[in-house]
């Protein structure tokens, strides 16, 4: 009773078959993994949005920026920093993670950009 990783290629390196336990066990370990970075990614845009002041924000942004960077902390990834290890969790967890990372770059591009216009246009240096 041996299964196929929904991830991978018949010409990677670490493709295998493997029993279908295993696979079931991993593929539920990466929807976990892909839920919560989406709840984490919804909770973050929730507290930006509600973020009252501009010294809230800019607290809200400073964690936020340290979380991003413990995304790739674990070593070189072969795929995308925030979808790393979430492959093969289902089109409905995946459609939902990226939903929340788009709705917190897309909030984030928005203050960028009124930053900005307040500053004449020109980027600080």
């Amino acid at each position: 009773d041996k299964a196929h990783p929904p991830w991978g290629g018949a010409a990677g390196p670490y493709y295998r078959v493997l029993p279908a336990g295993i696979v079931h066990a991993l593929i539920e370990k990466r929807q976990r993994r892909a839920v919560s970075r989406a709840e984490g990614l919804e909770a973050a845009l929730r507290l930006l949005h509600a973020a009252p002041s501009r010294a809230s924000r800019a607290e809200l942004l400073t964690a936020l920026a340290r979380a991003f960077r413990r995304f790739g902390s674990d070593g070189p990834s072969r795929g995308s920093l925030f979808f790393g290890g979430c492959s093969g969790c289902g089109e409905p967890v995946w459609s939902r993670l990226r939903v929340s990372l788009v709705g917190v770059l897309s909030l984030l591009g928005e203050w960028l950009r009124a930053a900005v216009e307040g500053l004449g246009g020109c980027p600080p240096r």
